[in-house]
């Protein structure tokens, strides 16, 4: 991610302030487009909804919960909260302002990493400002819409991000201790929010393989060689500042058994031809690029590829690092074109526009404004009206639900009505979840799950087979349904 010539270079008068005025409508009004289908989807998964009541139950207690306090199924004898700081932070957003301060919070988020933080640094690199704004919006949409859930990889791409600039600015000189500050920083929170923090850790090593490789090859300087092996060794001693320290790692060795999980299924490229393209321009961008771009940047490149082949939704780290990459070699691929008197002119018009505090300002508003300007969106998938009959009608005994229901009641019911299930997945063995698949999909082993568990109340999605079987057992009666769920209880006066 090397400074470049500035292909786009405007040799002109600097933009009028009315330019600049209107450049920063366009900008604003490209950001509002590109925000607004997104935020349809904070809540697409789930997770969100116990991610905050586990915050909330970590500042009650102020500890960490060493035990699950929330399902009366869950297998796993010690729960490792690697993400403690995600949910500390969304409890207190949520405490402040209920759910809509926490989607307002990963709006923020959201927004200020692509309208602000990428787009000011491709425009720091020369890359031309409407190629740059093109390409943040390609990246983002390849990853639709899981992108804007409000979960702890939300701070993972920022983090992802800090550490690309940082190496970035390391290959433009910068002060080695500086750099090393600022990595243990960005480690340091980085392993307490979530446990992606290999992806920055990945870049790290690729930078420091590619430049002992060219060092060896080149016989050249070894001070980059030499900076980037202190930074990944800061990087991993700061991940050790976490309440698990090592043990966050024997975790981390672990999570490839959740085979069953949608967070390690490989991807599947053929159902996401955007992402193809994606790949496929990256990949041209880099080797058109070849004698700006070193070793390193091949390298980790490639092993962003091989990482989101395999690991499905780490795909988006290979997205948001193409960025740049991408970025440089449109600009210089279209420089004739990019270079005519009144694109050149544009181009300068919306730099200083995205430059400008008003413009930083604006996207915050327009997060707000499409917060708290629209109701909240749920998937059909959360019990939002079964909820709130339930909490009408309180139930008594153990609850079968689904893993989506189970997660939005411990945050509804603040962890009162302990739940079959929910979507922590790493609490539930591979087998304990086939047998509820089974039981939902299919209707096979429901009745002895349930004598198992001692089911009393079912709070299933309407239409699946177990809701049919239900609907015709003597012993079991509906309580209530609407178009998406049906609740059953045990009736104890079966006719």
């Amino acid at each position: 991610m090397e400074q470049t010539a500035d292909l786009t270079e405007n040799k002109d008068k600097p933009p009028k302030r009315i330019m600049v005025v209107l450049a920063g409508g366009y900008l604003l009004s490209t950001w509002f487009a590109f925000l607004f289908p997104f935020l349809k989807y904070q809540f697409w998964q789930s997770d969100t909804f116990w991610l905050i009541e586990t915050g909330r139950l970590i500042m009650q207690r102020q500890a960490l919960p060493a035990h699950d306090p929330y399902s009366f199924a869950s297998s796993a004898p010690h729960w490792i909260q690697y993400q403690w700081l995600t949910e500390v932070i969304f409890a207190m957003a949520n405490a402040i302002g209920g759910l809509q301060a926490v989607a307002f919070l990963g709006a923020v988020m959201l927004s200020g990493l692509f309208c602000i933080l990428i787009l000011r640094k491709m425009i720091k690199l020369n890359i031309n400002a409407m190629v740059s704004v093109s390409v943040i919006w390609s990246a983002a949409f390849c990853f639709f819409p899981d992108l804007s859930s409000l979960r702890p990889q939300l701070f993972s791409f920022v983090f992802f991000w800090f550490v690309m600039v940082i190496c970035a600015d390391c290959k433009a000189n910068m002060e080695r201790w500086k750099a090393a500050v600022q990595i243990f920083v960005v480690a340091a929170l980085w392993a307490n929010c979530h446990i992606s923090f290999l992806a920055g850790l990945l870049i790290l090593v690729a930078n420091l393989i590619g430049e002992c490789i060219t060092s060896v090859r080149k016989g050249g300087d070894r001070e980059r060689a030499k900076t980037f092996a202190i930074l990944t060794a800061t990087f991993i001693f700061a991940t050790m500042f976490t309440p698990y320290r090592w043990e966050l790692w024997g975790y981390l060795a672990s999570v490839h058994n959740l085979y069953y999980t949608q967070e390690v299924r490989p991807l599947e490229w053929h159902k996401q031809p955007q992402l193809v393209m994606a790949a496929f321009t990256a990949i041209f961008c880099q080797v058109y690029l070849r004698k700006k771009r070193d070793l390193g940047d091949w390298l980790a490149l490639l092993g962003l590829l091989w990482v989101g082949n395999g690991c499905g939704r780490l795909i988006v780290y290979f997205c948001i690092y193409s960025c740049p990459l991408i970025g440089e070699g449109l600009t210089k691929l279209f420089a004739p074109i990019l270079n005519l008197k009144l694109l050149r002119y544009i181009n300068e018009a919306i730099k200083a526009a995205a430059n400008s505090t008003p413009y930083a300002w604006g996207v915050i508003l327009i997060s707000a404004f499409l917060v708290f300007g629209q109701p909240i969106s749920f998937r059909h998938n959360i019990p939002v009206k079964a909820e709130a009959y339930m909490a009408q009608h309180p139930i008594s005994g153990n609850l079968f639900c689904t893993a989506h229901v189970g997660s939005y009641l411990i945050y509804t019911s603040r962890g009162t009505i302990p739940v079959f299930m929910d979507t922590r997945m790493d609490l539930y063995d591979a087998d304990f979840v086939k047998r509820f698949a089974d039981a939902l999909l299919d209707g096979k082993g429901w009745s002895p799950l349930f004598t198992q568990y001692k089911i009393a109340n079912a709070l299933i999605p309407a239409g699946s087979k177990l809701q049919e079987i239900l609907a015709t057992q003597p012993e079991w009666k509906e309580a209530y349904h609407d178009e998406d769920f049906y609740l059953y209880v045990q009736n104890p006066t079966p006719k």
